[in-house]
């Protein structure tokens, strides 16, 4: 199960920030101080400062349940515990996941307030300090070195072994608790008292059901917007939008700042920002047709979540969704960075932008992913110094290209690479290529069986590049592929899927 933190991924660095908001926006309603503030990655993802200080990671998870050890929570709790050793008792730590405790660990989390049974809780607080401290010294090179040439020796046909587990079993069946001391790093070092008011400041948030990003980040607009409303009834739905990205302005300003004054937005700015929202201008939403754009993508992917969850795929809509949302945040990042004229001709073999074939690459993209058991991988949009446009975990990169629906080559192998090679030379982005990429074409028209030579006579007969030898090679040394096989929709079997899924 792999989580989706703020450091890997932008849409979780999005949702971090929308939840920040929503925050914000209670506060505005139910705070009496003016001081009262929120922050993003202020001493924890998201921190909340009212009568209490409130200090909350927030993860994503693609499975439909979450247990007790997983990486994320035992590395948040570790986090926890680091800022807690000089924080004083008015400071609480919350852990907020998007999916449900597993069946089997429910009890344990539903009790952690209620119940005054410790040593169960202390038991997993040391668990996850040691799963933190076996990776750094002296830990790393000692006791734990140790345990792991006791464990191969005790089972020396094991191909894979998992240290880690093995030695929280291992720990877990001795009568003596202090083991657990050896394998736990000096600055993490407590006694007794000191770890029972550490377990009493922590508290869980985890829903009754999975929530997806998608679902997440739309509940989130809506809260913001019922309490906007709460606090100003007379506002319209276009000055609550402004508002909000108002509001994900100022947060996204104080990420990039040192300055502890800006680091967090209190309440008298956020009740500033609502009663100058007129006057005020946006910086990074500046732009009617972006901010239209945007709306347009929103929409896009509204539909095609309601077909998907329509069709006989409706089991992989989460997933799907998952990563299409990650995708779009990236995409609106590199358009903010770079505009949007320059990103989406990367994509799309136009003049002109279009955003919605951007994102039916995308969805075939991310559809291959599911198909091809690679939905527990990242999917990124790749540098624009490169010829490649999206890059799927480690190892798979490729160059997504479209035309216009409404263009008719789309159906024509020939036109499509006329259209390829006039584009990339009229963008200059042949010169970025590495030779041998794989160029993924949205079309049906069975590109990828072209036979080489037809191919080669396309490439060479192209006025543009009749008398360049090297970029004939280049073009020549791509690997021409469509999207009609990766799509959830065919059934068949076909070398390049079949590549794909490593058969």
């Amino acid at each position: 199960m792999s989580s989706t933190d703020v450091k890997h991924s932008i849409a979780g660095f999005y949702y971090q920030v929308m939840l920040a908001c929503k925050e914000l926006a209670l506060l505005l309603n139910t705070s009496t101080s003016d001081e009262s503030y929120v922050a993003v990655e202020y001493g924890a993802d998201v921190r909340i400062y009212n009568h209490e200080d409130i200090r909350m990671e927030a993860k994503f998870y693609k499975d439909n349940t979450f247990t007790r050890y997983k990486e994320a929570i035992t590395h948040s709790l570790y986090n926890f515990f680091v800022s807690f050793k000089g924080s004083t008792p008015q400071v609480r730590y919350r852990f907020k996941c998007n999916v449900p405790v597993n069946i089997k660990d429910l009890q344990f989390f539903a009790e952690w307030k209620t119940t005054t049974e410790f040593t169960e809780k202390a038991k997993y607080i040391k668990e996850c300090f040691v799963y933190e401290s076996v990776e750094k010294d002296p830990v790393k090179d000692g006791e734990y070195k140790s345990f792991q040439t006791y464990y191969d020796s005790m089972h020396p046909k094991m191909k894979k072994p998992h240290y880690k587990q093995a030695l929280i079993k291992h720990l877990a069946a001795l009568s003596d608790p202090g083991e657990y001391i050896k394998y736990i790093i000096p600055s993490l070092i407590f006694d007794d008292l000191e770890l029972t008011r550490f377990i009493k400041q922590i508290d869980f948030d985890f829903p009754q059901a999975k929530v997806s990003k998608y679902e997440s980040i739309t509940n989130l607009k809506s809260a913001i917007d019922l309490e906007l409303t709460k606090y100003n009834g007379t506002l319209t739905a276009e000055e609550k939008n402004k508002i909000m990205l108002l509001l994900l302005e100022a947060f996204l300003d104080s990420t990039v700042t040192d300055d502890s004054n800006v680091r967090t937005i209190k309440i008298a700015d956020c009740k500033a920002i609502v009663e100058n929202h007129q006057a005020q201008s946006l910086r990074h939403f500046n732009k009617i047709e972006y901010q239209e754009l945007i709306q347009e993508i929103e929409l896009e992917l509204s539909d095609y979540e309601y077909i998907l969850r329509k069709s006989e795929n409706s089991d992989y809509v989460d997933d799907i969704m998952s990563i299409l949302i990650g995708l779009k945040e990236q995409l609106h990042s590199e358009m903010d960075s770079f505009g949007v004229d320059k990103v989406l001709r990367r994509f799309v073999m136009s003049r002109r932008s279009y955003p919605l074939e951007v994102m039916r690459l995308f969805q075939s993209i991310t559809e291959m992913m599911v198909k091809t058991n690679r939905n527990e991988e990242s999917a990124s949009v790749v540098d624009v110094e490169y010829l490649n446009n999206i890059k799927i975990g480690e190892n798979l990169r490729f160059s997504l290209r479209t035309l216009p629906a409404a263009r008719s080559a789309r159906s024509d192998a020939s036109l499509i690479m006329s259209n390829f090679i006039d584009h990339t030379q009229e963008n200059f982005e042949i010169s970025k290529a590495a030779g041998g990429e794989t160029i993924i074409f949205d079309t049906d028209s069975d590109i990828c069986q072209l036979p080489l030579d037809e191919i080669d006579s396309t490439i060479i007969d192209i006025y543009k590049v009749k008398d360049n030898k090297q970029h004939q090679e280049f073009y020549k040394s791509f690997r021409y592929r469509c999207t009609k096989c990766i799509k959830l929709s065919f059934v068949g079997k076909c070398p390049f899927l079949q590549e794909l899924k490593g058969d």
